[in-house]
């Protein structure tokens, strides 16, 4: 009775996804209304707006090549901003052409969107892939764990190629496996969405990553960033957690992450911190494989680390003498702040030591013994 039962579960999950998956606009599981579930839309104050957006999307999800917008009474300027938004709210419409025409009448009130598709994409295989990944979540019982999961599913299974055919949306990664930062974000973001999970893309003039609503809360996520080895698509790959569910603050600090003006006039409050990465510092601890001294000189020690490091963590350098008694010491600084993977360590002393280690200093202070290679 037991087993029957698990395999009635199993089979109801199961039509879930595929019903889920299915063509056409995406919905809430939660039943959230389609115009607050998307966030782009949810963001607009006339009504006209939110209805010309929704209708254009289920037009491009049944495929149809021209959609009349004259009757919901949308200026072209109006229609410039649903287009921006409605770009970044659905990455289901992954072989829509990234250029969409329309005509206007001659008092600037857009008539009809003229629509164009992408051929050689297997959609059956894109359904069957997304629901490889959607699966992994089965068990979980929080968005954060949902979303946790899915992170670590496209770190491991994507990688980092501005050649990609498909790099700029969710086919690139979810299919191929192969995507830039814009498929990363869309891939999850599409993941997200068939969850329940509310996702935007926030944009700067060259990166794009993840806005999240969790427990009615904004944080931002970069699956992109959180890829340490990029190119290198493997299951024992090292993930970050630095840009997993993070405020504003603390990503909103370099070039790469500065917002447009189009994102920055409707982004939300996100100033929690409560969701952010919380696994076991046994995690934290193995991020790293390995670590290179560059050079060692009077001013201290320079060291190539594997993949970058952790918010928060900092490097010990450690001299010590034939004898084994340490002779010398520096730490690096803390980092999390968009570091590149070279670090340099201060210190007098290290010139002429027998052996020098080094640690990965975490931020709970536990330091954790750093291999080496020649």
């Amino acid at each position: 009775m037991r087993n029957d039962l698990k395999k009635l579960t199993a089979l109801f999950l199961s039509l879930v996804l595929v019903l889920a998956l299915l063509p056409g606009r995406v919905h809430s599981v939660s039943g959230e209304p389609a115009e607050q579930f998307y966030y782009g839309c949810s963001r607009f104050t006339e009504a006209n707006e939110r209805k010309a957006s929704l209708a254009l999307a289920d037009a491009a999800a049944a495929g149809e090549e021209i959609v009349e917008l004259r009757s919901y009474g949308i200026s072209r300027e109006q229609f410039r901003e649903i287009l921006y938004r409605f770009r970044y709210d659905h990455p289901e419409l992954y072989d829509l052409e990234g250029s969409i025409r329309y005509s206007y009448t001659t008092d600037n009130m857009v008539h009809s969107v003229y629509l164009s598709y992408k051929t050689g994409m297997d959609k059956e295989a894109f359904r069957r892939e997304a629901e490889k990944l959607l699966q992994l979540t089965w068990g979980k019982t929080t968005d954060y764990e949902k979303a946790l999961v899915l992170h670590d599913a496209l770190v491991r299974g994507v990688v980092y190629d501005g050649n990609a055919p498909h790099a700029h949306n969710a086919y690139g990664a979810i299919v191929e496996g192969r995507a830039v930062c814009e498929g990363y974000a869309k891939a999850y973001q599409y993941l997200l969405q068939q969850l329940g999970i509310q996702s935007f893309i926030a944009t700067s003039k060259t990166h794009a990553w993840n806005l999240v609503r969790l427990d009615g809360k904004y944080y931002y996520t970069d699956v992109t960033w959180d890829d340490p080895l990029m190119s290198i698509p493997e299951e024992s790959k090292p993930i970050r957690y630095d840009y997993f569910n993070i405020p504003e603050s603390e990503i909103a600090v370099d070039d790469s992450h500065t917002f447009l003006p189009e994102y920055n006039a409707i982004k939300p409050t996100a100033n929690h911190t409560d969701m952010k990465y919380r696994g076991d510092a046994e995690q934290i601890k193995s991020h790293y494989d390995f670590a290179r001294i560059l050079s060692i000189g009077a001013e201290g020690v320079d060291v190539k680390l594997s993949s970058r490091l952790l918010r928060g963590q900092s490097v010990i350098a450690a001299a010590y003498s034939e004898q084994g008694q340490m002779q010398a010491s520096g730490v690096s600084a803390v980092g999390g702040s968009g570091e590149v993977e070279r670090v340099h360590i201060p210190g007098t002393g290290f010139t002429g030591a027998d052996a020098v280690r080094l640690f990965i200093l975490n931020p709970d202070g536990v330091p954790a013994d750093l291999p080496l290679v020649a």
